[in-house]
């Protein structure tokens, strides 16, 4: 039995790639795209580098105030606005009868970036001279302070350290 002939179709020639139009259509999107994500992205990432920044700082002198809670003892946060370096550190002082040393225990240490500034203020009425130094008492008490960080555009993060209570918050700042 013979089985009946197909006839094939004639083959037609893909053409490959693409054509110049489809080229240029695509580029013109991916061109509009980055320039309305490109920007946002950009401020974004530096005002998550601040307060990035500002979250850590909180979060050492949080642990700072808990730790002269814990240890019946006050502990001390040292900022060094030039170098942008803050230490916990405990003091102890020698017994007063023995000769007098006092060795400083450094609990925890932060290095903040080159780009970001910080300072620190007293909001104690009766604080001296400018405070380089944040002390946090065993009963919860703590020298106000105000701590600002800033990065290069002017960008700003504070933190505000009560006095009364030694409690710690991030201040939501305007941008400039």
């Amino acid at each position: 039995m013979r089985l009946p002939e197909v006839k094939k179709a004639p083959c037609r020639l893909s053409r490959g790639g693409f054509s110049l139009l489809e080229l240029m259509v695509v580029l013109m999107m991916i061109t509009l795209f980055s320039t309305l994500i490109v920007p946002s992205v950009v401020t974004a990432t530096r005002e998550d580098a601040v307060s990035t920044q500002r979250d850590k700082v909180a979060e050492l002198l949080r642990f700072a105030n808990l730790t002269a809670i814990t240890r019946h003892h006050p502990v001390q946060v040292y900022v060094n606005s030039s170098s942008g370096v803050c230490r916990v550190a405990l003091s102890q002082t020698a017994l007063p009868w023995l000769e007098e040393q006092t060795t400083i225990e450094v609990l925890e240490s932060l290095r903040l970036p080159d780009s970001i500034r910080i300072d620190l203020s007293s909001t104690d009425e009766n604080a001296m001279g400018d405070a380089q130094c944040i002390t946090f008492y065993s009963d919860g008490r703590a020298d106000g302070s105000l701590v600002t960080l800033t990065d290069s555009r002017g960008e700003r993060g504070v933190i505000e350290v009560m006095g009364s209570t030694g409690e710690v918050f991030v201040r939501e700042e305007e941008r400039p």
